[in-house]
């Protein structure tokens, strides 16, 4: 008799547990697959896929999870072989954990899916740019996902995507220019700064730019100056936000090297390095050249523009932060 009222009461809490537990929790028990990634530290990810069995382990007491805890591998674990695995293991549901990383986002996807029938509980995938402190966070967000109630036929949870990170900077430069090959006297270099909009793409970033250098002292115009307006692409070497970077830029400037002055396109191959590239209050350390597609006459004070032109050409050094 007591073994059958047992029997009955355990019948009876399952009954009650199936209905008011989401998808996830309506199985006793829930085989958590070996997680997979990529781009991530192995140890990263297994830390991960801890923290997501203790949490969930936490919120649904009444589960019996079988963690089949390994080393991550780089392949997803397919649907075929999970279900295979889940019913050796004797479970009801089974989870497949996943988090890598690709050009600079995090991507974690956790999916729950129902034994035998391989019906989907649940799936949730969340991105960041951010790095491993956003791991609880995301965490968090997969055991919500885990024990949302679900119908009769469960469906997949609608994809979590964290707001876009700020893609447009402000920013302002200061620096030397050093021009060779010019049509008369000026200072060996030139201070100039400028002003400047950079637009962050995943895997380079493009520069709208004013600059004006000018000789330090009062008669400007005798010893050179110069004023530009261009465009720029610039390509890092890797994906990360401190990285070296090589490009090129094509503007117009009007400049005037100890000659009569002269207006015209220029060039600019440049290579530098780049700090907290993506964030506010960036740091960049930039040298490069600057060759003119056009002539400045010299001066001629006997017979104006006879005067023999010169194409100049030079150096540049910048240091540009920005907001």
């Amino acid at each position: 008799m007591n073994a059958t009222r047992v029997s009955c009461s355990r019948r009876w809490l399952l009954i009650l547990v199936l209905a008011l537990w989401p998808a996830v929790a309506r199985a006793e028990a829930v085989l958590v697959l070996p997680a997979s990634g990529s781009g991530i530290s192995a140890h990263i990810i297994q830390s991960a896929r801890a923290l997501f069995v203790t949490r969930l382990a936490a919120q649904a007491p009444q589960l019996t999870i079988i963690d089949r805890d390994r080393t991550p591998t780089e392949q997803w674990i397919d649907g075929p072989t999970a279900m295979l695995l889940a019913v050796q293991a004797r479970a009801q549901a089974v989870i497949v954990f996943d988090l890598r990383r690709e050009q600079d986002i995090t991507t974690l996807t956790v999916t729950g899916v129902g034994v035998p029938q391989g019906e989907r509980l649940f799936q949730h995938r969340q991105r960041t740019t951010l790095g491993p402190e956003m791991i609880p966070t995301l965490i968090d967000g997969a055991v919500t996902a885990a024990m949302i109630r679900q119908g009769a036929q469960p469906q997949a949870c609608p994809e979590v995507k964290p707001a876009e990170p700020r893609q447009t900077f402000f920013g302002a430069r200061a620096g030397v220019r050093i021009p060779r090959n010019r049509p008369g006297p000026t200072d060996t270099a030139l201070t100039g700064i400028g002003l400047f909009v950079v637009k962050e793409l995943p895997r380079l970033f493009v520069q709208l730019g004013f600059t004006h250098n000018s000789a330090d002292r009062g008669d400007n115009d005798d010893r050179g100056n110069v004023t530009a307006f261009g465009l720029g692409l610039y390509l890092p070497f890797t994906a990360e936000a401190t990285a070296p970077y090589l490009g090129a830029s094509l503007g117009w400037q009007h400049s005037r090297f100890g000659g009569q002055g002269a207006d015209g396109f220029v060039v600019g191959p440049a290579l530098g390095w780049s700090w907290r590239r993506k964030q506010s209050l960036g740091l960049r350390i930039e040298a490069g050249a600057f060759y003119n597609l056009y002539d400045e006459r010299g001066v001629d004070r006997l017979i104006p523009g006879s005067a023999q032109p010169y194409r100049s050409w030079g150096f540049d050094l910048w240091v540009a932060t920005w907001l």
